[in-house]
């Protein structure tokens, strides 16, 4: 069975519509499609990738704003006492009387007060000092105890003074705020250090 010329460019013409189809069809088309989600894929990746970006170096910035804190932090309890109550209360009372001494200032009563913390994490100690003395040795005083790298609040002051005398009378509390041993380093599971 011979094929005449107009059958064999009809059968040639089919067969290349066919492979062109077929081609489109299995080839091309999927690897249109391929492309088309990898490339949206692709786009959703390098958004994420700039949203990672900007998360870590915003991330990066808190850090370092939090480390910073965190020095303050440290920077600031370093003013305050740590230890037990009564080290405190002696070590404060040993300090109080060498600067009331250094200052030429005569004690007529003191007294300690402990003030609870109301579950802050820390406590403090009133002192109520009653001392007689010049002005100027009282100023000196104060000047003390704001030269001291630990934190002394004056709350209170009070003078009176005698015309007749160059002395004066001068009532103080001075609170002292302080960590007991063990409260903020538990937390952090480190160990114990005193005053």
């Amino acid at each position: 069975m011979a094929l005449t010329r107009r059958e064999k460019k009809l059968l040639v013409t089919a067969i290349i519509i066919i492979v062109t189809v077929s081609l489109v069809k299995w080839g091309l088309l999927p690897l249109w499609n391929k492309y088309d989600h990898i490339h949206k894929e692709s786009l959703k990746l390098e958004h994420e990738i700039e949203k990672s970006k900007f998360v870590i170096n915003s991330s990066l910035k808190y850090l370092n704003i939090l480390e910073e804190k965190k020095q303050e932090l440290r920077l600031l309890k370093s003013s305050f006492f740590k230890g037990k109550p009564e080290k405190i209360k002696l070590s404060v009372l040993n300090n109080l009387d060498k600067y009331i001494r250094e200052c030429q200032l005569k004690v007529i009563t003191k007294n300690v007060e402990m003030v609870n913390d109301n579950g802050s994490g820390y406590k403090s100690l009133k002192y109520h000092i009653h001392l007689e003395g010049r002005l100027l040795n009282l100023v000196r005083f104060l000047e003390r105890l704001n030269q001291s790298h630990k934190t002394y609040l004056v709350q209170a002051l009070s003078i009176k003074g005698d015309v007749s005398t160059s002395f004066l009378t001068f009532n103080l509390v001075i609170q002292v705020i302080f960590f007991e041993d063990g409260i903020e380093n538990v937390q952090k599971g480190e160990g114990v250090s005193g005053v």
